[in-house]
Order: C-alpha cells, then sequence, then structure tokens
C-alpha cells in the first residue's frame, strides 16, 4: 500500500483516478459488497465546498460517486457518463436505436427517465 498516496483518496480532483488505480490504497476494492445503510454517504472529504458542482450536468457522475449525500443524489438518478448532454442533442434520449436500458444506465437523468 503506498501511504503517501491517501492524501488524494477523498479529494474530488483525483478521486475516479484514485479509485481505478489505486482501489486497496483507498480502500474501494469493487469485491467488497457496500453495506446497506451506508449507500448515501460523502466518500470525499471536500464535497461541502465543491457542493456548486452537483447542479452541473457534466459532473453528475463523479458527484455521485463522490458526494451522493452532499449533491442529494441518493435517489439513484443520475448519469454515469459526462457525455450525456453532448449524446442527447444527438438524440441519444429520444431514438429508437438505444434502448431504455442504455438510456438508464448511461444518461437516466439527462433523459429524464427517473
Amino acid at each position: 500500500m503506498l501511504l503517501f498516496l491517501q492524501q488524494f483518496c477523498n479529494s474530488l480532483d483525483y478521486y475516479d483516478q484514485m479509485t481505478e488505480q489505486c482501489a486497496s490504497t483507498c480502500n474501494r476494492c469493487p469485491n467488497v459488497a457496500p453495506n446497506a445503510t451506508s449507500t448515501c454517504v460523502d466518500y470525499a472529504k471536500d464535497c461541502i465546498s465543491r457542493i456548486g458542482l452537483c447542479s452541473i450536468p457534466q459532473y453528475d457522475g463523479l458527484m455521485h460517486r463522490a458526494c451522493a449525500k452532499t449533491c442529494n443524489k441518493c435517489n439513484g438518478c443520475y448519469d454515469n457518463s459526462n457525455s450525456c448532454q453532448q449524446w442527447a442533442a444527438r438524440g441519444f434520449c429520444t431514438s429508437n436505436q438505444n434502448d431504455r436500458a442504455m438510456k438508464m444506465k448511461y444518461c437516466a437523468r439527462t433523459c429524464s427517465l427517473c
């Protein structure tokens, strides 16, 4: 475990990168089942100072993963892709080529599915 990297685990600037590349260091290994009582929590320490990002669509997925409690994103309605706004402009949400499951998986909020 690289202890010096732990300082970046709860920073929004590095949250996704640390989760992907340093899951063990940050205690985010996917094989650990989440506790049902802890599904609505903030994982990043600086959520309050970044609360303004909660309402910006490009940060929707990140803020849901890192700051669910602060951003009131515990209801499960969020986008998993930062590209949803661009995709919606190109017809992703209205196209019959994309089924509802795909729209829910990637762009539930942008496509107004929840």
